[in-house]
């Protein structure tokens, strides 16, 4: 996992959160987290920090502390969870390419799933903007990492002769693609029917070009 340096020179992700023991505490947290989306949905990441979250989610300031140093280990905590619940929905999707199943039905299913759940969490897109515009947020990538492994695998399906190097570089690339897709959609407003089904075209012949026996050929020059 890549990780970015935070102030003083600390890498910061959601590793620097201190982990609940009881249920009672993960109960706090996710008033924290629940609090935090509320902030930053209605009043962005200026307005943002530990002091109003603790007033928001009804604890005391170093209630927030003890499980969350700063507001940058916070906020990528919301991105984990973020990053979870879209791999949680376009897994199974994914899961099926190169499975003896139409390569278009399989990624449309990935790229709808994806598209619906970013849609269903109200701060995916600032906190994706967040993880290249804020110097000092880093966030984990446990849900996109799984969503490459299958993705890579997956490739590795459809071309059994990708090394998993190749298959993750591709992988990557198509991943990127379709993820900038998802968050112009989005931008504009939700995505219609017309918009979704260019960004599985797309995904579909990248998918398809990068799987490709050509591609083997051009990879080893």
């Amino acid at each position: 996992m890549a990780r970015r340096m935070g102030r003083g020179g600390h890498a910061v992700t959601p590793d620097d959160m201190r982990q609940p023991i009881q249920s009672r505490a993960q109960v706090t947290i996710d008033r924290i987290c629940s609090a935090s989306v509320d902030i930053l949905t209605e009043a962005g990441w200026d307005a943002f920090n530990t002091n109003v979250v603790a007033a928001r989610a009804g604890v005391s300031g170093p209630t927030v502390y003890r499980y969350f140093p700063n507001k940058y280990v916070l906020a990528a905590e919301l991105r984990r969870r973020v990053d979870e619940a879209e791999a949680q929905a376009a897994l199974p999707a994914i899961e099926r390419i190169g499975r003896n199943v139409s390569l278009s039905d399989t990624i449309g299913d990935w790229v709808r799933a994806t598209a619906e759940a970013r849609s269903k969490q109200p701060v995916a897109l600032l906190l994706r903007s967040m993880s290249t515009a804020v110097p000092d947020l880093s966030r984990t990538d446990a849900g996109s990492d799984s969503v490459l492994a299958e993705l890579t695998a997956a490739l590795q399906r459809l071309q059994p002769a990708l090394t998993v190097d190749g298959a993750a570089e591709r992988a990557r690339a198509i991943r990127t693609s379709v993820d900038s897709l998802i968050d112009d959609s989005l931008r504009d407003g939700s995505p219609s029917r017309q918009r979704i089904s260019l960004i599985v075209d797309m995904a579909t012949t990248m998918m398809a070009s990068a799987a490709s026996v050509e591609s083997l050929h051009v990879g080893a020059e």
